[in-house]
């Protein structure tokens, strides 16, 4: 077993606890038991995003070393890179992004527009998501510019901290460990302590952490997780290596192997920030029965997997909870294409 948790600080930027929404027309409507959604896109800065409780984690770091710059990592529409860019602001620090994808969409983004507001200084690692070797590549090609990008912050005088793509790491993490502790309060109060929760899988650390949280309290929860990013064995492969990373810190014992953590890829379709049609479908139906917005890159997919699950039987009947993990910038991409169409 692991030593025990040393506490971690806490910036507050998060309006929290975020709301418990009971989704009875969806319910309804599919004939199932009860549902709920964690409304994470409710946190209160930008568009919210469940990134927000990990910055609140991590950025304390970045205090104590008395850092003037934050820079991070992310896709063009990565909701992580845009609340890192303002909570750098908010700390007084100048934001830096290393933004990875295909420059003739960088500017097309609302999450980049944001950025911009923001003066964020930004730098582009271009690839091609159809090109298998340019992204067997990426990582080190991004690795490579972060590096770059803090020497050259280093040089004018400069005191960087990086924070991961994703907000991936164990600081991360441990922010839905305590997150779980407040869905449960939740559900508890509402007279349920035994059900299944469901979110979209990127980094991995959001699952990781919520794990977690589930196996520290010994609640019986059902953790249900659908990738929106990779393929397994990659996906679960990577998700188990930042849980094992929480496990330690937090002291808690981690699963033998990646298999056991159930997660789904069979709702990727051609891959990372690609919609397929459930995905739209899904994006529709929770916006018509309950007037709330996924979007096309995480949500969307995520909840395409539950519904698939509910119309097929594969979930019983005991209360489901989706925890919406933010994106909604995303949704405003999607609509300024159709209009563009």
């Amino acid at each position: 077993m692991s030593p025990a948790r040393r506490e971690l600080q806490r910036i507050p930027l998060a309006l929290l606890p975020s709301p418990l929404m009971p989704l009875e027309r969806l319910s309804r409507h599919l004939g199932t038991g009860a549902l709920y959604m964690k409304r994470d896109d409710l946190l209160g800065r930008i568009l919210g995003g469940n990134k927000l409780r990990k910055l609140e984690y991590i950025l304390p770091q970045a205090v104590e070393q008395h850092a003037d710059t934050l820079i991070t990592t992310g896709s063009f529409e990565s909701n992580h890179v845009c609340l890192t860019a303002a909570a750098a602001r908010m700390l007084g620090m100048q934001p830096v992004l290393v933004l990875m994808g295909d420059p003739r969409g960088l500017q097309l983004t609302t999450n980049r527009r944001v950025s911009a507001l923001l003066e964020a200084e930004v730098h582009v690692v271009e690839y091609r998501e159809d090109d298998p070797a340019d992204r067997s590549a990426l990582s080190d090609r991004v690795a490579a510019k972060v590096d770059e990008v803090t020497a050259t912050v280093q040089a004018r005088g400069g005191r960087p901290f990086f924070v991961p793509g994703g907000g991936c790491c164990p600081a991360g993490a441990t922010s839905f460990a305590d997150a779980f502790d407040e869905l449960h309060r939740q559900m508890t109060d509402l007279g349920t302590e035994a059900y299944d929760l469901a979110l979209t899988v990127g980094t991995g650390s959001t699952f990781a952490g919520l794990w977690c949280g589930i196996a520290r309290k010994g609640a019986d929860v059902a953790l249900r997780g659908v990738s929106i990013a990779r393929k397994n064995p990659r996906c679960a492969t990577m998700t188990l290596e930042a849980l094992r990373e929480a496990a330690r810190s937090l002291g808690i014992e981690p699963p033998p192997d990646a298999g056991v953590l159930g997660i789904d890829d069979a709702f990727l379709g051609d891959g990372y920030g690609k919609p397929t049609p459930q995905c739209r479908q899904a994006i529709a139906l929770l916006l018509r029965h309950e007037g709330v917005l996924l979007d096309p890159v995480y949500t969307g997919k995520a909840m395409s997997g539950v519904l698939s699950y509910i119309r097929e039987g594969k979930l019983g009947r005991r209360p489901l909870v989706f925890w919406h993990t933010g994106g909604v910038a995303g949704t405003f991409d999607m609509l300024h294409e159709s209009e563009a169409r």
